[in-house]
């Protein structure tokens, strides 16, 4: 009589435990989900609580390592964040390089890091002749003398404009035209749409131009005005793959519509737009 008795109150409890397991199952796989969906949002400020534009960020998390650049509100936003913790190097032209770890205790966290600024001092010079270029410059200024890029902007022009925004620079070169894309300003070319594949077979998208930084592509739809036009040198702009000169030639991946190379000033001291 115990025995069928308990065997009838197992029985009742079956469905009760089965249901149990999935549950805690289901929630074990939610968690696994939501820990590989992690996201994080940086600023970048200086000691006067100002956004450092184009800083370069260096963040490691787990196995990943990405390299970009913050925009000009010194702002960066990281996704698809698979571990909770998270190593952030941050270094700009005339700042003091930082090295944080941060935990991400929440889904979406905010992180802020603060940069001091460290004004380079130099010896005492004597100068003889004209300066020789900077090396990291010296292929644009070959290029600037043989005019081999379809369109170019000079550091003198910048000087002569004073921009706020770098995009003010390329408004009206011919060929191409200036397009909001998802908050960032994007350099579309006149040569027409981009062929990409799509479930559906092939889909036709605006030809967007992809943009370097100092030798560096950045990912596609960057925004141009990232860059402080006062920390440019200069500027050039290449209308399809073929035009792209070798020394840039490793950055010809998804470059059919063209590009558009961005160069920093060197050693020179940051004036901010008033």
């Amino acid at each position: 009589m115990n025995g069928q008795c308990h065997t009838r109150w197992s029985s009742r409890l079956l469905p009760v435990v089965v249901l149990l397991s999935l549950a805690v199952r289901a929630d074990a796989q939610s968690s696994v989900a939501r820990s590989a969906d992690r996201r994080l949002s940086l600023l970048v400020i200086d000691e006067a609580d100002r956004p450092v534009p184009a800083a370069r960020v260096e963040l490691v998390n787990g196995s990943l390592r990405l390299n970009t650049i913050t925009d000009s509100l010194g702002a960066i936003r990281f996704s698809n964040l698979a571990d909770d913790s998270v190593t952030i190097s941050v270094r700009r032209l005339g700042y003091r390089p930082t090295r944080i770890l941060a935990r991400l205790a929440e889904l979406e966290e905010k992180v802020t890091v603060f940069l001091d600024q460290q004004p380079d001092l130099l010896s005492a010079v004597e100068v003889r002749d004209r300066a020789p270029s900077v090396t990291r410059l010296a292929d644009f200024e070959s290029r600037l003398r043989s005019r081999s890029a379809s369109a170019v902007v000079t550091r003198q022009q910048i000087d002569q404009r004073n921009p706020i925004r770098l995009s003010q620079m390329l408004r009206g070169i011919s060929g191409l035209r200036l397009a909001d894309s998802l908050g960032s300003l994007v350099a579309i070319s006149n040569r027409g749409m981009k062929s990409v594949p799509s479930p559906e077979g092939i889909a036709w998208v605006p030809c967007v131009l992809r943009v370097v930084l100092d030798g560096i592509i950045l990912p596609a739809g960057a925004d141009i005005d990232q860059v402080v036009p006062q920390d440019v040198h200069g500027v050039e702009v290449f209308f399809g793959a073929a035009s792209i000169p070798p020394s840039l030639g490793g950055l010809r991946t998804d470059s059919w519509c063209g590009l558009i190379a961005i160069w920093t000033r060197s050693g020179e001291p940051r004036r901010r737009p008033r």
